[in-house]
């Protein structure tokens, strides 16, 4: 490279990188819940209908207020009705739930009489309130809870396309509640979650890129010890961040928990690009070339390898692009282009720069290395089939791990543990029947029926009854009819159930202009459709899946599906299927990504078993870590499935690393032990001091709050540690193995 090239390579990329800055104030951080669901899949399409008749499952929050003397004291409900009042009076909240204003509906010879549940201004009545309260069969326990002192409210409340709106209202509802002073409070729910998850999003993203700039520093000094080679790196780390972010901002997209890791991966992609190329050329420089010489073979050596190696690192967060999900499609696309942005802005500013500045010294050279690798080179070798059986017993040990290796995320699983909004998540869970929405569609299928026909509301009940048993707060057509049943008989609540043959015309007539008294939609307009709603606990994805097969099953076996249809829908569903999906989905992105790292690899050398040779010690890795997570009960969820992925694109590197300098060495020596002894020194120290860079950037990611990103780093790291072994130990003994079985002629 010539000084002039140098000159305009360095003023290029200056100029890229500061029309790149000017466009980062408009970085927006977001977290869509919504946005993780395949929009093309049939399920979301029939919950698009859904919504058309009923709204959307999850515009509410769950709010609780605790009294210690018991829930029953005049007091103590003023002030819960008095906060609930000034919450309804909140710009967006459309209705409340509320056990104070419950009415029971009394139909008398005079008319519809509404009688409240709760007379809160009169001490003796609320005894017997209390008592009938306790054993009325559709508000026990779901709003009200006399053993812990709780009362609970539920609010809904629009649903706005700017999530800012949603937070703001979130944040008034908290404040409202937080005024009142209780001597404990609870609130939970999507706006309340997605607001919060937005602000760790942010605290995360500050966290990582502080600590990553102080990795980087140490690092840097640790390796070449002088103050130009650790502001020159970090210059073109920071460069190559911005510019890869802008990206972000051009293409109109918000940074969401996934994405919110951008930054620290592209950091440590940067520095195994910068430590491939300083290491050697400072190798060069140490053994006697000139800087433009050690410039040109480093270019020569190390360019092409580290330019495959960041085709594979975007191979494998581009596969995961195949996926419907926002969010985990997003991170693929983005970080692949920043991976590739990263290598030109990189590799251009080292040459330059390299070109531009004094040659370092010589004592940058360290033998040590070349002794300790040596030794461990030949030990290895002596002990090729004690290799051999060690890596074929841990295999065998990894496949009968992966049978314990399950499926399973919660709705807020990526919440940290400790938060107080998993706390009161958990709150519900525990003392309310639950806080994640439950949805099932109803459909008339026959047209001479409506959902008021007896057999029809029969098979309601029925179904009713049997999702009651896992979901005990729900409230379905069949309640409606029940409570119509009961005021008939003067509001008695022995009364209620469904009707007898004689009241059910009368129940039918009386529906239409009763139904509005009813606090939520639950049947069509038409009478052909309806809904069982409410809420159950966050089991998990696993669970969630084996509930709907469950009822699937009960279905088709106990209910005409000719008279009626009932189908499984709302968020909660949606999440459910779509872990699964993706899964399914990073898995057969992962094997594309193998597949056309095959193919570079047939590039390189045009042999099928050195193309197995090159995959299996990346294969490997992949196996082990699906078996560490399987011992130790970490289960595939969305936030660990990418990481299989990630890890593959990743550790690949060095497999390319190494076989590169292989197959050189090959052209150079035609003898394929000293080739493999040469390659084996040579880059040796740069995989071994990459994975410690690329290990240590993936831990950062164990100092986040949320289970998805530490799980991401603490993983990551453990696989890139094991490919490393896996690469010197293994990858050597297979390719002799393979040499002297047949000569492989090195590419020209």
């Amino acid at each position: 490279m010539t000084i002039k090239k140098a000159y305009w390579i360095i003023a290029l990329v200056v100029a890229v990188s500061l029309t790149s800055i000017l466009q980062l104030p408009g970085l927006q951080f977001n977290y869509d819940f919504e946005n993780f669901f395949e929009k093309n899949d049939p399920d979301w399409l029939a919950y698009q209908d859904h919504i058309a008749e009923f709204g959307h499952d999850n515009d509410y929050l769950l709010i609780a207020v605790e009294h210690s003397n018991g829930i029953f004291n005049p007091s103590f409900l003023h002030k819960a009705d008095s906060m609930i009042r000034h919450i309804s009076a909140l710009e967006g909240v459309t209705q409340i739930l509320s056990p104070l204003s419950a009415q029971k509906i009394i139909q008398s010879p005079l008319g519809t009489v509404l009688v409240p549940y709760l007379h809160k201004d009169d001490r003796n009545r609320l005894i017997q309130d209390s008592l009938q309260l306790s054993s009325h069969p559709n508000l026990a326990e779901k709003l009200i809870n006399s053993e812990i002192g709780a009362l609970a409210f539920i609010v809904y409340h629009e649903r706005y396309n700017d999530k800012t709106l949603e937070a703001e209202l979130s944040e008034a509802i908290s404040q409202v509640v937080g005024d009142f002073a209780f001597s404990n409070f609870h609130v939970a729910g999507r706006i309340q979650a997605q607001s919060i998850f937005v602000q760790l999003i942010r605290e995360n993203f500050s966290t990582f890129l502080t600590i990553s700039i102080v990795l980087i520093i140490s690092i840097l000094f640790l390796l070449f010890g002088h103050l130009k080679w650790v502001i020159i790196p970090l210059v073109m780390i920071g460069l190559s961040i911005a510019i890869s972010l802008s990206v972000l901002v051009i293409a109109n997209q918000a940074v969401d928990i996934l994405s919110s890791m951008l930054p620290t991966i592209l950091l440590v992609t940067a520095m195994s690009d910068i430590t491939h190329f300083l290491t050697r050329y400072f190798d060069l420089t140490a053994r006697g070339h000139d800087k433009l010489e050690a410039v040109r073979l480093t270019l020569k050596e190390v360019g092409m390898a580290t330019f495959l190696t960041s085709i594979t690192t975007a191979i494998g967060f581009a596969s995961l692009a195949i996926t419907d999900s926002i969010p985990v499609r997003n991170l693929g696309i983005y970080t692949s282009i920043g991976v590739m942005i990263t290598y030109a802005v990189t590799f251009s500013l080292l040459s330059a720069t390299a070109t531009l500045s004094r040659a370092p010294k010589p004592s940058t050279y360290y033998p040590i290395w070349n002794y300790v690798l040596g030794k461990f080179f030949l030990v290895t070798l002596r002990h090729s089939k004690q290799v051999l059986v060690v890596y074929g017993i841990l295999t065998l040990i990894a496949f009968a791990g992966l049978k314990l290796l399950v499926v399973d995320t919660p709705l807020i699983a990526d919440f940290p543990r400790d938060h107080p909004v998993t706390y009161d998540f958990a709150f519900f869970d525990q003392h309310f029947g639950g806080s994640k929405p439950l949805e099932v569609s109803i459909t008339v299928n026959d047209p001479e029926q409506d959902m008021l026909s007896p057999d029809v509301i029969k098979a309601v009940d029925k179904v009713t009854s049997y999702l009651g048993v896992p979901f005990p707060n729900i409230i379905s057509p069949a309640d409606m009819v029940k409570t119509l049943n009961m005021a008939n008989h003067g509001g008695q609540a022995n009364y209620y159930h469904l009707p007898d043959s004689q009241d059910e015309a009368k129940i039918a007539r009386q529906f239409p202009q009763l139904a509005h008294h009813f606090p939520i939609i639950l049947i069509t307009d038409d009478q052909q459709g309806g809904r069982i709603t409410g809420f159950g606990q966050d089991l998990g994805s696993k669970a969630g899946l084996k509930n709907q097969q469950d009822f699937e099953q009960y279905v088709s076996s106990n209910i005409n599906n000719d008279l009626i249809g009932f189908k499984f829908t709302g968020t909660s569903y949606l999440f459910d299927l779509t872990t699964e999906a993706l899964v399914e989905n990073i898995i057969f992105g992962l094997a594309l990504a193998m597949a056309v790292v095959a193919l570079i690899m047939s590039l390189l050398f045009r042999s099928l078993k050195m193309i197995l040779i090159a995959l299996l010690p990346n294969i490997l890795p992949l196996l082990f870590l699906a078996a560490v997570m399987a011992f130790f009960g970490i289960p595939l969820r969305l936030s660990t499935s990418i990481i299989f992925a990630i890890a593959f694109g990743i550790a690949v590197d060095d497999t390319i690393h190494f076989l590169t300098r292989f197959n050189l060495e090959m052209k150079r020596a035609h003898d394929h032990t000293k080739a493999l002894m040469h390659t084996f020194l040579s880059t040796g120290k740069a995989m071994i001091i990459t994975t410690f860079i690329l290990s240590a950037g993936f831990i950062i990611f164990t100092f986040s709050s949320f289970d998805a990103t530490f799980y991401t780093g603490l993983l990551i790291s453990i696989t890139l540690a094991i490919a490393l072994i896996v690469d010197l130990t293994l990858l050597p003994v297979l390719l002799l193995l393979l040499m002297k079985k047949k000569n492989v002629r090195p590419v020209q």
